[in-house]
């Protein structure tokens, strides 16, 4: 690591990140193949492994996965966007559902295909660990579910 995250800091990131969506235990193993592998360099050299204590550190903490049905260029899609990035939480996935990426996600991700928009307004899904709250259209009760 040192001054550029090296290779297998960001497989890291990438593999726990990927399993943490799609619940696929391979990328977990590998992540945590890879943790093991460095954790007594990391601990006895810590400065040296930056980007791989981050990635240690989000595979300790609970995962949110935010699910956002709506169309980015709409102005109550971007209302809940801005606040799910107004929280600090690096442990964070989020995926905006609109038709084309829900074309994409939908076969890979086939959870999302229950998750539309309520009423015709861009909808929140905020899911802490794999399990989801109720969702929401409300910029401030998507706020609150996320800690605020």
């Amino acid at each position: 690591d040192n001054v550029e995250p090296s290779a297998s800091s960001v497989a890291v990131s990438v593999l726990h990140r990927l399993a943490q969506f799609t619940d696929n235990r391979h990328f977990r193993e590998y992540a945590d193949i890879t943790l093991r592998y460095y954790y007594t360099r990391m601990e006895t050299q810590p400065r040296v492994f930056p980007q791989m204590l981050v990635a240690l550190t989000d595979v300790m903490t609970k995962p949110y996965q935010i699910i956002i049905a709506g169309n980015e260029h709409e102005p109550d899609t971007r209302a809940l966007i801005e606040k799910v990035y107004s929280r600090y939480l690096p442990n964070k996935v989020i995926i905006v559902l609109n038709d084309a990426s829900r074309k994409l996600l939908t076969p890979l991700l086939p959870f999302t295909e229950s998750m539309t928009q309520i009423d015709g307004k861009a909808t929140a899904y905020v899911c802490i660990d794999y399990s989801c709250r109720l969702p929401s259209t409300d910029p401030d009760e998507v706020g609150k579910m996320l800690g605020e």
